[in-house]
C-alpha cells in the first residue's frame, strides 16, 4: 500500500521504498548514466537527506554542507533540475 507524502506513520515498507528510491537516484547521479532527466523534488530531498542545507535566492536553491567546499545550484525546469 502507497502512503501519500503527507502520511504520519509511514509502514515499514514505505519506508523502505523510500530509501531505495533514493538509493536508485544517488547511483544513477554518481554513474553519470543522466543528468538531463532527474526530478527536482526528487533531488532536492536527496540532499537533504545527505545533509545538506538548502538556502533559496530566486530560482537557485543553493546547497551547501560542511566539509564539501564547492556549493551545488539546482533550479527547477518544468518539473525536472535544470541541466547544467
Amino acid at each position: 500500500m502507497r502512503h501519500a507524502a503527507c502520511c504520519r506513520q509511514p509502514s515499514p515498507d514505505c519506508i523502505e521504498n523510500r530509501y531505495r528510491k533514493y538509493e536508485k537516484l544517488l547511483s544513477q547521479i554518481l554513474r553519470g548514466a543522466s543528468d538531463t532527466n532527474i526530478g527536482f523534488d526528487d533531488l532536492r530531498r536527496l540532499f537533504l537527506r545527505l545533509g545538506f542545507v538548502e538556502r533559496t535566492r530566486g530560482s537557485h536553491h543553493i546547497f551547501r554542507k560542511e566539509g564539501i567546499e564547492e556549493k551545488i545550484n539546482l533550479q527547477h525546469n518544468q518539473g525536472k533540475a535544470k541541466a547544467y
